[in-house]
């Protein structure tokens, strides 16, 4: 699975709960995202391309709205230990 059908999967799941989800594929999607609505909560996936999502959540908390925010992680068939 892709890190672009995860997210799909993800925001399904929680729009099916009842939350209302943007998605983004990139901490610059995100950024762009937060500057026009700031979210009630951020999950972010730490494998996000270019920029991390350890990185990014670290920006957000220093330099962004206060957004309690999720960093996960998709963890792969192979990577089972």
């Amino acid at each position: 699975m892709t890190t672009s059908a995860f997210a799909t999967r993800c925001a399904l799941l929680l729009g099916r709960a009842g939350a209302t989800v943007v998605a983004v594929e990139s901490a610059e999607a995100a950024r762009t995202a937060l500057a026009r609505a700031i979210p009630t909560r951020c999950l972010c996936d730490l494998a996000m391309p270019l920029e991390d999502g350890y990185s990014f959540v670290t920006t957000l908390r220093t330099t962004g709205p206060r957004v309690p925010a999720i960093r996960a992680h998709r963890v792969r068939d192979g990577d089972r230990s």
